[in-house]
């Protein structure tokens, strides 16, 4: 269907919808296209905004819309999408709406409209990718002009970032070499190494912001944030405010900036929902620093076994690939899950806030469960651990070789764990849908 300026497009839709509950579909998808019209509507009103914004205290200015006679070639793909979802949310509201009294309890509607994607542009730009061992600026730009500044700028910095580890990657190299062909040397260059990576880190993100601005400027974006190294980013020319999110609950108030209803969420009732949020996820914390605790005991009791050097190594192993799995299961099954409804109890308003918030609570996970068990063994228990031995169970046979090789077949083994978990979490599901599946399913569904 075309989505005009007029028309009952949502009536049209819903007659459609109609008939293929009446056939023998299951899945009926409502392909949309913006007329130009409309196109041409939607960047009119963003001029407009622009342009009231600009000049709202100038007295005696007429407003000239450039893109009352637009051409669809003269828009990029990206562009296209951002003008119509607006719509196109309204439209899918009225659906909704329709559908709940004429089909309830047969069919149900995805809660968002997905953009399609231009199936040749990923085609090519996978081609580029295994081509060219960077990303050029021409993709680039061809990247954003079909998938928009959010992801135009993240594969500028995954780019940005792999052209800046070239350096600290081959100093890494020399830096290791050094301690088969000068040990005293290596010595001395390891934490010169370390210092000069924390100043290399900061010169990155002051180069980064700069290559940021660059392209800001070539891309018409504004609004960028000085403070840190992600863009938050409003297009140019009276682009739209970050949509709130489909599930925030708020009260309805008037802005003090727009002068329009809006939702807003008192405070205040954020404020006492962290306050059973933080000590929720402190117990967990302390839970999984117990689990921790647990790991380091049982290596000590393998070190201080009669058992033989292979057999303990293959212990090591078999308790590495056991607390890989626990790490990934965690991860994904619990804290992942349990930090998601977390933060939709807490009910943020956009999704910048909402992945902020979230991303707090997973490092908190990541950094225990992840980080907190290497940092034990490589910083305290192998530098330190003749004093420990001597201190905790006064006893003089501590092993540091053996506590290397333990921590390299840890580290092996959790990598792996990763490495393979990924891929079995999305195949298996797939695998065991496609062979239980043959049942009959009533109703259809509308995407």
């Amino acid at each position: 269907a075309t989505l005009d300026p007029e028309g009952n497009l949502a009536a049209a839709a819903t007659e459609a919808v109609g008939s293929a509950a009446a056939g023998a579909q299951r899945t009926a998808l409502l392909v949309l296209r913006p007329s130009i019209a409309l196109l041409r509507r939607e960047f009119v009103k963003e001029e407009l905004d622009g342009w009231l914004r600009e000049h709202a205290r100038d007295s005696g200015l007429e407003f000239q819309p450039a893109g009352a006679m637009l051409a669809r070639s003269e828009l990029t793909p990206a562009k296209r999408v951002a003008l119509a979802a607006p719509i196109l949310s309204e439209v899918a509201e009225a659906l909704r709406r329709e559908l709940s009294c004429d089909h309830a309890g047969t069919l149900s509607l995805a809660s968002k409209p997905f953009p399609l994607h231009d199936r040749e542009f990923n085609a090519g730009l996978l081609r580029h990718l295994l081509r060219h061992w960077r990303l050029r600026s021409s993709m680039l730009h061809a990247l954003r002009n079909t998938h928009g500044e959010k992801v135009g700028f993240h594969f500028a910095f995954a780019s940005f970032y792999q052209d800046g580890l070239v350096l600290p990657a081959a100093c890494g190299v020399a830096v290791a070499s050094l301690r088969y062909i000068h040990p005293g040397a290596h010595a001395l260059a390891q934490p010169l190494f370390g210092l000069a990576i924390s100043l290399w880190a900061t010169a990155f993100l002051e180069a980064w912001r700069l290559h940021q601005r660059e392209l800001a400027a070539l891309w018409r974006v504004e609004d960028l944030c000085p403070s840190r190294p992600g863009a938050r980013l409003a297009p140019a020319m009276g682009a739209p405010a970050e949509r709130v999110r489909a599930d925030f609950v708020g009260e309805m108030v008037i802005s003090r900036v727009t002068g329009t209803p809006e939702l807003r969420y008192p405070r205040w009732k954020r404020v006492l929902k962290l306050g059973v949020t933080i000590p929720i996820i402190m117990l967990q914390l302390l839970a999984l620093t117990a689990v921790v605790g647990l790991l380091y005991g049982a290596w000590i009791a393998i070190h201080l076994s009669a058992h033989y050097k292979p057999i303990k190594s293959v212990l090591v192993c078999l308790l590495s690939l056991g607390w890989g799995c626990v790490v990934e299961l965690l991860n994904f099954g619990v804290f992942m899950k349990l930090a998601v409804r977390l933060n939709c109890w807490e009910n943020y308003r956009t999704d910048r806030e909402f992945e902020r918030a979230l991303v707090i609570k997973t490092a908190a996970f990541l950094l225990v469960d992840g980080f907190l068990w290497y940092f034990l063994l490589a910083f305290l228990h192998i530098p330190f651990g003749d004093e420990l031995w001597q201190f905790a169970l006064d006893r003089r046979d501590f092993d540091v070789t053996f506590w290397r090789e333990a921590l390299t077949a840890s580290v092996i083994s959790v990598l792996t764990v990763s490495l393979l978990w990924q891929p079995l979490a999305v195949v298996l599901p797939a695998v065991l849908a496609s062979g239980g599946g043959g049942g009959t399913q009533t109703g259809a569904r509308v995407r």
